[in-house]
């Protein structure tokens, strides 16, 4: 009975892992198709106002979503 319960907590465990790294992947996923839309953004604002503070605004999104999405710098780049 004891090793039942141990089991079932174990493979409950396991399943809540999965569908919390199934999560992380869609939102890592989405974060990606933001920063390969940057550039855009870069175009689009430069066409608007200044280019540096655009290049400068980008920049500091790259590096947060680094920080909390552990995404490497070398899958994307400008």
């Amino acid at each position: 009975m004891i090793h039942q319960i141990r089991k079932l907590k174990i493979t409950l465990y396991e399943r809540e892992l999965e569908k919390q790294k199934i999560e992380m992947d869609y939102l890592k996923m989405q974060i990606r198709r933001i920063l390969f839309e940057l550039p855009e953004l870069y175009l689009q604002h430069d066409r608007l106002c200044d280019y540096e503070h655009a290049r400068a605004m980008t920049k500091s999104l790259r590096i947060i979503f680094h920080i909390f999405f552990g995404i490497q710098r070398t899958e994307f780049r400008f």
